[in-house]
């Protein structure tokens, strides 16, 4: 079975590489490369898990620092 989830911010700052980047990192997950980035230079604005329970405290976290 296979769990997706998505997250919607809105707001007025550019935030979505700095997300993509430091949940990347904090989950030590690889990324899939060009998924989502075709317009920037990181390497993927997709982050894998094994939970959603488990990956929703590095969103949050991720959002909250860049905010």
């Amino acid at each position: 079975a296979v769990d997706l989830a998505r997250v919607v911010c809105v707001t007025d700052r550019d935030v979505e590489c700095a997300v993509a980047t430091e949940l990347a990192s904090s989950l030590g997950s690889a990324p899939i490369d060009g998924f989502g980035s075709s317009d920037c230079s990181c390497d993927a604005h997709l982050a894998r898990g094994d939970s959603v329970e488990t990956v929703t405290p590095f969103v949050e976290a991720a959002f909250r620092s860049k905010m």
